[in-house]
């Protein structure tokens, strides 16, 4: 029944898909502009999750204080990331690349470790 109600909205998809598509050259061009959509994004991005920690907050049964504190946290850094979206890409390439190092690492140390049982 849900299915069948959310296939009246094919063209919201579609569209949907075709920003996705644009923002994806945009990034994929990686300049200045990308630099600031990605931060813009993730701002955007974490005011929306903050809103849901709020709703989260409104509707559960316990703990809606930890549920407030998290929408809190995610508004400021969703306004800090909209306030400066170069610094917040470079923060997300940091991360990134940090992420990277230690995936590197643990493969490397799991070849050493699996070494003597796949040779």
């Amino acid at each position: 029944m849900i299915g069948r109600f959310l296939s009246r909205y094919w063209g919201v998809e579609l569209a949907i898909g075709v920003f996705w598509v644009v923002v994806a050259l945009v990034v994929l061009k990686f300049n200045h502009a990308s630099a600031i959509t990605v931060g813009v994004l993730t701002g955007l991005l974490l005011l929306l999750f903050a809103a849901e920690q709020f709703v989260l907050a409104a509707v559960a049964p316990t703990a809606r204080w930890l549920w407030a504190i998290f929408g809190v946290l995610l508004t400021v850094g969703g306004i800090v990331a909209l306030i400066d979206p170069a610094s917040t890409f470079a923060g997300l390439a940091d991360i990134l690349g940090f992420i990277f190092l230690l995936i590197g690492v643990q493969w490397m140390v799991q070849a050493f470790t699996e070494r003597p049982f796949n040779p």
